[in-house]
């Protein structure tokens, strides 16, 4: 091929391939071509690139254009295709948590509200092979070994209004709202996981943009908890009468004529205890 080393299973030379070197010894060819990567203590997570692998689908639909999650240990054995496409990775501690793109997965809706126009948070656990879907649209992920968390949009999951926690969201002032997941309880990590699990802010939430913030990461993630900026005109209300904690709801229901931001926290873990 020219002198050039062709590293995965196709013919030609054009993929970008995953590699892993253990800190030690020769760097490890993995042979996947991939979008982008993610590792744990133990495993090894790919976007792998259908159209680079040139093997067909991975993820079961009709068409080879997309990139799917594949997981791997970092001990040694074969690549494990979890079957869902993906276009963000993130290792959370043991585990991964990805968005899912509906129009790549077959044009399914994966959050029930009937259109295939979302992204929506999957998370995956190697070591039992399970595959978790919150079935929550979001626009941006973080995490850490303790949390997921992301900003779901009420347009995309369905029109709810997540503000209140139910019913239709107003037609006139749709926002994005803080959400998390809990990865800290064992059996949040199971298929048939406790609805509890998730946590819902119902605080508006936008990502940080001051020059102190990192531009790399929307919010900021202390343990189980996140703090991230919410704007009073984008809650509806107002946040003097609201203690988050307790889930309660502003009394007041007119927008705030002061476009004022300050800063909220979300303890995904606190909600349990």
């Amino acid at each position: 091929m020219s002198g050039r080393l062709r590293s995965n299973v196709d013919v030609d030379v054009d993929d970008t391939v995953v590699q892993y070197w253990p800190g030690s010894g020769p760097v490890q060819n993995l042979a996947k071509a991939a979008t982008a990567v993610a590792l744990t203590p133990t495993h090894v997570a790919a976007i792998v690139s259908e159209a680079g692998e040139g093997t067909g689908s991975l993820n079961g639909d009709v068409d080879a254009t997309d990139g799917v999650v594949a997981v791997r240990s970092v001990s040694g054995g074969a690549w494990t295709n979890v079957g869902q496409a993906a276009d963000r990775l993130l290792a959370c501690g043991s585990v991964f948590a990805f968005l899912t793109p509906e129009a790549a997965q077959n044009a399914t809706s994966l959050n029930g509200d009937g259109d295939a126009l979302d992204h929506v948070v999957q998370i995956y656990v190697p070591a039992t092979s399970t595959l978790i879907n919150l079935g929550q649209a979001a626009t941006d992920i973080a995490c850490n070994d303790k949390i997921v968390v992301f900003r779901t949009s009420e347009v995309e999951q369905g029109e709810t209004d997540l503000l209140v926690g139910s019913g239709t969201v107003p037609g006139y002032a749709p926002t994005f709202v803080m959400q998390g997941y809990d990865l800290g309880r064992p059996e949040c990590l199971t298929p048939g996981h406790p609805a509890d699990c998730l946590a819902n802010s119902h605080r508006s939430a936008s990502v940080c943009d001051l020059e102190a913030c990192d531009p790399r990461v929307p919010y900021k993630l202390i343990g189980s908890s996140a703090k991230f900026i919410a704007s009073e005109c984008d809650q509806r209300g107002t946040f003097s009468d609201v203690n988050w904690r307790d889930r309660r709801t502003p009394t007041s229901t007119a927008t705030s004529a002061a476009a004022t931001s300050c800063c909220r926290s979300l303890d995904v873990h606190a909600r349990h205890r």
